[in-house]
């Protein structure tokens, strides 16, 4: 399976996991780590992914209000269109509680190593033994993508 396979797996399979058992914003309870895991920054990573969604999404809307001869109603539409290309972006400006998007969305933003790490911070054994079991992987083997 190459790379991109095993992070659309890794990524539902922690979502599958987690999302259900600990709600859909697990990620955001630093209990669910062990100690030594980064918390803050993998939050601070989720949140930029957020924030840039955002910036990119008002420079486009800039743009399209400088379009010439470009109805209102158009303007409208293209704007809308934009404000979902994305669900970082979509959640960023439509709830503001919680301030981060809910796990399985958050998950799908991060690059394999961040994921990775993530899934060898979990607190439990039981959760990382849970997930590995979902992808038919042995769960050391699982840490060490």
């Amino acid at each position: 399976m190459q790379l991109r396979g095993w992070k659309v797996a890794a990524h539902a399979m922690i979502s599958n996991h987690m999302g259900p058992k600990y709600g859909a914003h697990w990620y955001l309870d630093g209990r669910l780590f062990k100690g030594r895991y980064k918390h803050a920054q993998l939050l601070q990573t989720i949140r930029g992914k957020q924030q840039d969604e955002g910036r990119d999404y008002e420079r486009e809307c800039a743009r399209i209000e400088k379009l010439a001869q470009t109805s209102d109603e158009r303007k409208t539409e293209l704007k809308i269109s934009r404000s979902k290309e994305s669900y970082a972006r979509h959640y960023g400006l439509t709830y503001s509680e919680p301030e981060l998007m809910p796990g399985w969305a958050a998950l799908e933003e991060l690059t394999m190593g961040v994921l990775s790490h993530l899934y060898a911070g979990l607190a439990k054994d039981a959760d990382r033994k849970a997930v590995a079991r979902r992808m038919g992987l042995p769960w050391p083997l699982l840490q060490s993508l």
